[in-house]
């Protein structure tokens, strides 16, 4: 009877101890798997930024307007020799160009834009897809107008997307033209609000 009473009290010391040994792995396993890896939350902390990433301010020499974009437009500033006042090009053919024209007195902006429209459009003998005059909103909560339209270039044939845009100053209007090749129109539909969102003008 003693026999059966101390074999059954190892066993029970046996599960005892199991039971245990099981309950520490599973604890060992849990405090492990949740404790967070130091060299994870120091690289998502501190992910590097892209050339692409970076924001490239542009201005004219009198630091009159300024205009901040995406570097992943690869857009470099040029000396104009055909009287902006600030020019951008890149590789990628797009183009934006900034000239600034006297105010005009006693004239509302949207006539002028309206005439503007009508004589410019005339240059191009090969255009289509002419939009309506919209308006817009800048930075500083000025309205100003904006159209579109698309034209091929008399030399190499190549259809293009234009949109001019009107802004009106203090003391003149700042007439904005981005242009682009049409086969890269969703590549820079972006940047028409961008321009419009981060001119800076007085």
């Amino acid at each position: 009877m003693n026999e059966i009473f101390n074999f059954r009290k190892q066993l029970n010391i046996t599960k005892v101890l199991i039971f245990s040994t099981i309950t520490v792995i599973i604890l060992i396993t849990g405090i492990i798997f949740f404790i967070p890896n130091k060299d994870n939350v120091h690289s998502s902390k501190s992910l590097p930024v892209t050339n692409e990433d970076q924001i490239l301010p542009f201005e004219d020499k009198n630091k009159q307007i300024s205009l901040s974009l995406n570097n992943s437009y690869g857009l470099k500033q040029f000396d104009s020799t055909q009287g902006y006042i600030l020019e951008l090009r890149s590789d990628k053919d797009l183009n934006i160009f900034i000239e600034k024209e006297d105010l005009i007195e006693d004239r509302i902006l949207y006539n002028i834009v309206t005439q503007d429209k009508e004589i410019y459009i005339k240059e191009f003998s090969s255009k289509s897809n002419i939009s309506d005059i919209r308006e817009v909103t800048f930075k500083n909560n000025s309205k100003g107008y904006t159209y579109c339209f698309h034209y091929q270039d008399p030399k190499t044939k190549k259809p293009y997307y234009l949109q001019i845009i009107w802004a009106q100053g203090n003391d003149g209007y700042y007439v904005i033209s981005i242009d682009f090749p049409l086969d890269m129109l969703t590549t820079f539909s972006g940047i028409i609000n961008e321009v419009i969102n981060k001119f800076n003008f007085n």
